[in-house]
């Protein structure tokens, strides 16, 4: 459940999402450790269990984590009992099936050939090599828990399914996919209480590697050369090994357009031939040496970056199954249709970048220049005079007054200031002042919003925005020749399932022995549609009761089993007209992103020039306004000065 804490002893781990589902229990990321996971069992585990993963853990080393996600904790629950175990998180990992068809690999390893192949072989030895030194061994091996990344690097997973020993007592490994298991043990009724060794491991790793160097194919599969129905089990039991070169009459041989095993150097044959039909098996440390040789023994084709191959052959195998039976293992694109959408507007939009839009804090310097003096007029010496002569006139009365009475005299005093502060020049004064301030105000204001409109980034925001969307459209423009392959890919997808679809039809669940399904379960798929191996890619939809994820695993495994003697025949000619059209619509779309670029250009640079000429304009005014401003504060300045002195 998310959000639930359980304690182990190295630590406290709280539950978050929930990674996957199945058969045993649940996996879920942990919030406070991202490198970390934790697998929980949906049932109590025996105290046989704990006592295994407990071992596990004392184990745990460095050079075991790098090839699995080993148990490093042992977790309990919030009554102290076992419940599940802590796991390195597997980035970017996935199936090491995923390498063996040809559309997985283009789809997923797009980039890498033969030689890949060979590389995550010999990380397989490297991973069984390193286990079987600490005494581990896998058991139950088969392409479902061994998982690969684009480096080429595996791990296994479901560790706790492994065999080890304590010294005393085995903890076994009960479990095993029969198109993986040794002869030996395939005969046995059971796996319970099997002693699995290094040498029954060596047989499951020599399949897979057996896979992986002959392109998804089974060792014990081929064409049938006798009456009876011999199939994987029956012929692994027998030892039929189909590409055989030992045996004189072979009863199964490779089927129809598989990959020559004279195509590989006598050291790695010798080895699949030892694996496969003797009782003693190479050991993983042989099949190192043996594929690191092969590494260095590799030849490149001159056609083809993905077609690289064993240095034995002088041609190109690859090449030879394209033009020979129309088969391609290697899928570079080469065989399509190509796009050539190129023109000039390619060079301009390269390194497009929106030019910044630069000017100036505005100017409010002042031109040096002298400032125009306030020239008083007649009405304004008339004042003056009126001022000075009743000024002397009411002090000669108030002297005469004081001289006669000195109450009368304050009394004259005080009457003449009253008269002197009502005649007509101070109000013309005070209505002069308040014209001088408003005037000196509203300039000031002007100014203000002239200087706020050239500062204002609205303008700006709406170029640097439409600056946005024209590099929005060059992105989609640089897209276009990868939205190609991609859509180039999903219509060599769909032609490949339908081909693969059309294959698996043939294979139905009545006619075939699937490990675990017996009529009751069979029965209960044909009721529910999934008839054939192509019909089992409805159990993502729908839900078969008694079919719960251990066995709709089971059931995917039979299916990629059935699917292994598939062989892809692209057809070239729908093909290459899905391309043609998919290259027109794409041409189109250029064409249309092309045109709404320009005119967003033209656009951008026409808003660029209005922003640069309403600077300028507004750059104009503010210096016009600025000394209009300086003009009234001197006016106002030179008349404060003025009535100072009246």
């Amino acid at each position: 459940m998310i959000n639930q804490q359980y304690s182990g002893s190295k630590g406290v781990y709280i539950t978050s999402n929930l990674l996957g589902k199945g058969g045993e229990g649940e996996v879920y990321e942990l919030a406070d450790h991202p490198d970390q996971v934790l697998k929980l069992y949906s049932e109590p585990l025996s105290s046989s269990k704990a006592n295994k993963l407990q071992l596990m853990v004392d184990r745990f080393s460095e050079q075991m984590q790098a090839y699995a996600a080993w148990p490093t904790d042992l977790v309990r629950d919030k009554k102290g009992k076992p419940c599940g175990f802590v796991m390195k998180k597997l980035h970017k990992y996935m199936p090491l099936h995923m390498l063996f068809s040809p559309m997985d690999r283009k789809r997923i390893f797009p980039d890498k050939g033969y030689n890949f192949l060979v590389h995550v072989a010999r990380n397989i030895s490297s991973a069984f090599h390193t286990l079987h030194s600490a005494g581990m061994v896998v058991g139950d091996v088969n392409e479902g828990n061994l998982l690969v990344n684009k480096q080429g690097m595996v791990a296994f997973i479901d560790c706790d399914s492994f065999q080890l020993s304590d010294g005393n007592n085995y903890f076994y490994c009960e479990v095993g996919v029969p198109r993986y298991t040794p002869p030996e043990l395939l005969r046995l009724p059971s796996f319970e209480n099997v002693v699995r060794t290094a040498n029954t491991d060596a047989f499951s790793m020599a399949i897979l590697i057996f896979q992986l160097l002959f392109l998804g194919r089974h060792p014990f599969a081929g064409i049938n050369h006798t009456a009876e129905d011999i199939g994987e089990e029956t012929a692994i039991q027998r030892q039929l090994f189909a590409y055989s070169l030992r045996q004189n009459h072979k009863l199964i041989t490779p089927p129809k357009d598989s990959f020559d095993i004279n195509s590989l150097p006598n050291s790695i044959t010798d080895l699949f031939h030892d694996a496969f039909e003797s009782v003693t098996r190479p050991m993983p440390a042989q099949w190192i040496l043996a594929t690191n040789q092969l590494l260095q023994q590799m030849s490149h084709c001159s056609r083809s970056k993905l077609h690289i191959f064993p240095n034995k052959l002088t041609q190109c195998p690859w090449c030879e199954f394209k033009t020979k039976r129309n088969i391609l293992y290697f899928i570079d694109d080469l065989h399509s249709a190509q796009s050539a959408i190129h023109s000039d507007f390619d060079r301009f939009i390269h390194g497009f970048t929106v030019d910044p839009v630069y000017f100036p804090e505005p100017d409010l310097s002042i031109p040096v220049q002298p400032l125009a003096t306030i020239q008083h007029g007649g009405r304004m010496k008339k004042y003056e005079l009126q001022q000075t002569a009743i000024s002397a006139l009411l002090l000669l009365t108030a002297a005469f007054v004081f001289i006669i009475s000195t109450t009368s005299g304050f009394l004259v005093l005080g009457l003449s200031v009253f008269f002197y502060m009502g005649f007509p020049w101070k109000w013309y004064l005070q209505a002069e002042l308040k014209r001088h301030n408003e005037n000196h105000q509203n300039l000031s204001n002007q100014l203000n919003r002239a200087v706020n409109s050239y500062q204002s980034t609205q303008d700006l925001d709406q170029y640097n925005q439409h600056g946005k969307r024209i590099i929005q459209l060059i992105a989609q423009y640089g897209e276009v020749p990868r939205t190609i392959q991609v859509k180039k890919r999903l219509e060599e997808e769909r032609i490949y399932n339908q081909q693969l679809h059309h294959f698996l039809q043939q294979f139905r669940l009545q006619d075939h022995s699937i490990p675990g399904f017996g009529a009751n379960r069979k029965q209960a798929l044909y009721n529910a549609g999934i008839i054939t191996a192509s019909d089992l890619t409805k159990l993502g939809n729908i839900k078969v009761q008694g079919i719960g994820q251990k066995y709709e695993q089971m059931l995917l495994s039979w299916q990629r089993q059935m699917a292994g003697g598939f062989v892809y025949y692209p057809d070239n000619l729908q093909l290459n007209k899905a391309f043609l059209r998919i290259i027109d619509d794409a041409a189109q779309s250029k064409k249309q992103l092309e045109q709404e670029i320009r005119s967003q250009y033209n656009g951008l640079q026409q808003l660029k020039q209005h922003i640069l000429a309403k600077r300028k304009q507004l750059q104009s005014q503010i210096s016009a306004i600025s000394l209009q401003v300086a003009q009234a504060q001197a006016e106002l300045q030179s008349f404060k000065q003025l009535i100072k002195v009246i």
